[in-house]
């Protein structure tokens, strides 16, 4: 019976620290660029896209589509967001004494 108990307390801190770490996670921001800073786009830590600037004078310097440059630092900002977001659900698995590595 205790076991159950247990489980069900770490249950409950585990819920209570995920539902904080998505709620950090939804206020950072992460940026990443392409073609040295032709293209900078700017996404939440949840993986949302807050903004995609284009400095046309660079692009056109760059030699290779916008689109391209686009999707080039759209990838690499998602990449670090995700990075964040794993860091913060795993901090919330150590709190609440669970350990299972490469869940996240």
């Amino acid at each position: 019976m205790r076991q159950l108990a247990d489980m069900l307390l770490k249950a409950q801190k585990l819920k209570s620290g995920v539902d904080e770490a998505r709620a950090r996670v939804k206020v950072q921001t992460v940026e990443a660029e392409a073609a040295g800073g032709a293209v900078r786009v700017t996404v939440s830590c949840d993986k949302q896209i807050i903004s995609i600037n284009v400095d046309h004078a660079r692009v056109a310097a760059a030699g290779r589509p916008v689109e391209e440059l686009i999707t080039e630092a759209s990838n690499a900002a998602l990449k670090k967001a995700e990075a964040v977001l794993k860091a913060e659900l795993s901090k919330a698995m150590d709190a609440a004494g669970l350990s299972l590595p490469g869940l996240f």
